[in-house]
């Protein structure tokens, strides 16, 4: 018998929410706005739930397609599905990224990491990691700040 279907809301900003509570089960991308992060977020729960259950790589886009419970992107997904699920998995990111992020989601992220400021009240761990987490969500792009432009780009500040 199939577990229940679980369904999740928007978080208080609207933003999509992922679950992923078993690395036996697909991860849950929630119904709402689709951002950097959430992607993030569910490619690497996906990734894990391959790696624990040995999905080959030919299999990976359509096995993970059951997690989606945004009807937008079910119906995007369903109107696609041949050619999506002929992709590899990174391909099927971006092809879900250029889908489903703003045209210039990664210059927008850059931006924000240059104009973070570190608050009278933050420490400076805090901050930090605002600024890795900016750019752990340009993995894989050209855009990515290596260690050495991360270190320098706080410097500057």
């Amino acid at each position: 018998q199939p577990p229940p279907l679980v369904m999740t809301s928007p978080n208080a900003s609207g933003d999509a929410v992922v679950t992923h509570t078993n690395l036996k089960t697909v991860p849950i991308l929630g119904a709402g706005n689709i951002t950097p992060g959430v992607l993030f977020t569910w490619e690497t729960g996906c990734k894990q739930y391959f790696r624990h259950k040995g999905v080959d790589a030919e299999k990976q886009v359509a096995f993970v397609s059951g997690g989606f419970q945004d009807p937008r992107l079910v119906d995007w997904y369903l109107t696609n599905s041949a050619e999506l699920e002929c992709l590899k998995f990174p391909d099927f990111m971006d092809s879900l990224r250029e889908h489903w992020l703003p045209h210039n989601w990664h210059a927008d992220i850059v931006s924000d990491m240059f104009a973070t400021r570190q608050k009278d009240d933050q420490s400076l761990d805090a901050y930090i990691t605002i600024i890795e987490k900016l750019n752990v969500y340009l993995r894989g792009r050209p855009e990515k700040l290596d260690d050495a432009s991360l270190k320098s780009l706080m410097l500057l500040k």
